[in-house]
């Protein structure tokens, strides 16, 4: 069945946006949401008789209807321009909410994942922070020299679960696409090296452990040479599948 999104799910990424961007209009919203969306099927439809999508026309609600949907609390909406008032800064920066937002909106995750885990966050209690991994912080080892210590720690210890998972009987980690092994082309140099990729997002509560969070997490991620890795997201938008990609590869 179609996923279909709804003008709640719409909220939290339109704060997120109009925290970036103050004095957005309607228009440059309408425009940013679709891109972080990436709306499909019945949502992408043109309405009849209108040059409106139905996915741009929930983006309208959200101001025809913002006396009873919060966005009148958390927004001011002046002269065709939005900005966010004190509550809806204090509402993003309490739940940690812009940084899991941005980390979620540009990794390409499908339309329907994208629903799905902005509804979670959405529906979650107000004191629940949310941490989204962001997949481009952990991909090579040492890439977040200059992250904070509480990422660079995660992101470390994912990246160990991640390989004890799929670690092979020779003690070995290759493309899960194309087989490249790091460690047998480069010898030492290229032991423990690869890129780890995320199907879906890898998403915390901030009050949970990462030990929690690794068993599920794992499942999740992908172990890519650099050239599938690149492949996998070629398109900006949406990346596709491992397995896409394995039936488009042409190596062997």
């Amino acid at each position: 069945m179609e996923r279909r999104i709804d003008e709640r799910t719409l909220i939290l990424p339109a704060l997120y946006l109009i925290g970036e961007k103050p004095g957005i209009r309607t228009s440059e919203l309408i425009e940013e949401l679709t891109e972080y969306f990436q709306p499909e099927g019945e949502d992408a439809k043109i309405l009849a008789g209108r040059t409106d999508t139905k996915f741009s026309q929930k983006v309208r609600n959200l101001k025809s209807h913002r006396d009873s949907n919060g966005m009148a609390e958390w927004t001011v909406y002046k002269d065709g321009a939005y900005t966010l008032t004190e509550a809806g800064r204090s509402y993003l920066e309490c739940r940690g909410l812009s940084e899991a937002l941005k980390n979620l909106g540009h990794n390409g995750f499908s339309y329907d994942t994208m629903q799905e885990i902005v509804d979670r966050v959405g529906k979650s209690g107000a004191r629940k922070k949310w941490i989204i991994y962001d997949e481009t912080e952990r991909i090579t080892e040492g890439a977040l020299g200059v992250k904070e210590q509480k990422v660079k720690s995660r992101s470390r210890k994912l990246r160990e679960a991640a390989f004890a998972h799929y670690r092979e009987a020779d003690g070995h980690v290759r493309c899960a696409v194309c087989g490249f092994d790091f460690q047998e082309a480069y010898g030492e140099l290229g032991t423990d090296y690869i890129e780890l990729h995320h199907e879906r997002p890898i998403c915390q509560y901030s009050d949970e452990g990462v030990e929690q969070i690794l068993e599920r997490a794992v499942e999740n991620i992908r172990p890519l040479c650099a050239n599938c890795h690149r492949m996998i997201h070629r398109d900006r938008k949406r990346h596709i599948t491992v397995e896409e990609l394995r039936r488009n590869y042409r190596g062997r």
